[in-house]
């Protein structure tokens, strides 16, 4: 009779499911965003909304929700009915990185339901214009003759481009100081003053200096970008496993309907094809990544376990 019971009840769970879906959306979305108004984040995001909001018959608003790398903004969406009318940007050093520093009253993965991995901004390996160096074993060779090693220049401590840079000390055995920077705007104008020995900035500021000659880019994390077709990934360069994605998606609150999550990751792919976001994407120097929903969750889980070990192994503690 239990076991009856318990199949009854799962049966209703999905027919449930499936009745919500159908009538899905009935009121506005709102897209939490942990970042302030302004930027690339927002900017791509309005345009998802506006995409999503044609196809779904409804308003899709952002609520900017700013503080403690995202913390702000998933601790709101831990409270929202899980109805689908409340979703979140998922920056991935919410989900992978903070929770390596720092105790969360949440799970990074496990208490969200995953829509889509949306898109990812590519992080260079870079060294200043008038470096001699003009490949990554190049670059490793010059650290292990120079005494005190390595000095690299990043956004910030527990930055994804703190953590390669430590991953990449970790793999060579070759020493490296970290030079934290608040953002990734002063650490560049160090880096083409040849103050730094190497940097690690993503696309969005890396790509023009790269143009101009004001910096060399050695390697990219990910695949190959068509702005810079030349530059070799992590990989052929001989540092593979030392890179760190910077990923952006969508996650909606636990318990939120599967039927409901299939349909806005259907729509959110769709707007992912949009000749217009394709043109901004190319713009902010970003690559799409359009995936089914556990795609994200994988992506965050395999990132969360790599990262913590490397957070703990060096030491690294939150500001």
């Amino acid at each position: 009779m239990r076991l009856l019971a318990r199949g009854i009840v799962a049966i209703l769970a999905v027919i449930g499911g499936a009745a919500q879906a159908q009538n899905f959306p009935t009121k506005t979305i709102t897209i939490l965003a942990g970042v302030p108004p302004g930027g690339s984040v927002n900017a791509v995001f309005i345009q998802y909304a506006e995409l999503l909001g044609k196809a779904l018959g409804q308003r899709v608003v952002i609520d900017n929700k700013p503080g403690g790398g995202g913390v702000t903004a998933a601790l709101a969406l831990t409270q929202a009915p899980p109805d689908g009318h409340t979703l979140m940007v998922a920056l991935g050093g919410l989900h992978t990185i903070v929770p390596a520093m720092q105790q969360l009253t949440f799970h990074p993965i496990d208490d969200f339901e995953p829509v889509s991995l949306l898109y990812s901004l590519p992080n260079y390996l870079a060294v200043p214009g008038n470096s001699p160096v003009n490949s990554v074993k190049e670059l490793i060779e010059l650290g292990k003759k120079k005494a005190g090693g390595l000095s690299f220049g990043t956004s910030g401590v527990g930055s994804p481009g703190h953590l390669m840079g430590e991953l990449l000390a970790e793999k060579t055995g070759v020493a490296m100081t970290h030079i934290a920077y608040k953002g990734g705007g002063p650490m560049m104008l160090d880096l083409i003053a040849g103050r730094l020995d190497y940097g690690l900035p993503p696309s969005a500021i890396a790509i023009q200096p790269g143009k101009e000659k004001q910096v060399k880019l050695l390697a990219i994390v990910g695949d190959r970008f068509a702005g810079t077709p030349d530059v070799p990934t992590f990989e052929e360069a001989g540092i593979g496993g030392t890179g760190v994605d910077s990923l952006f998606g969508v996650v909606a609150p636990k318990g939120t309907p599967k039927a409901v999550i299939a349909r806005l990751n259907e729509e959110f792919t769709k707007a992912s094809r949009d000749p217009e976001l394709v043109k901004k994407m190319a713009d902010l120097a970003l690559v799409i990544r359009a995936t089914p929903p556990e795609a994200l969750k994988e992506a965050f889980r395999s990132d969360l376990a790599r990262l913590s070990k490397v957070v703990k192994d060096r030491g690294i503690k939150a500001e």
